[in-house]
């Protein structure tokens, strides 16, 4: 079972429903891989981070495709 941090849950299911894989690494971090399988992202814990995670990782997974909606 991948163990997805509570910030990025939302952006794991429009992700998996767009053909994008997500699998966990032995370290804990999360591999996203876009549905053409030629870009993968690694996406470190909010307590790593800092400030930022969120909208950085956001910033990242749209560069690669990505179309996510926040929600209000």
């Amino acid at each position: 079972m991948i163990r997805i941090p509570r910030d990025l849950r939302d952006y794991a299911r429009a992700a998996t429903r767009q053909g994008w894989t997500i699998t966990q690494a032995g370290s804990g971090h999360l591999k996203w891989k876009n549905p053409q399988g030629l870009n993968v992202i690694t996406s470190f814990s909010p307590r790593s981070c800092g400030h930022g995670f969120k909208a950085e990782t956001l910033r990242r997974l749209r560069k690669l495709g990505l179309v996510y909606e926040e929600r209000r």
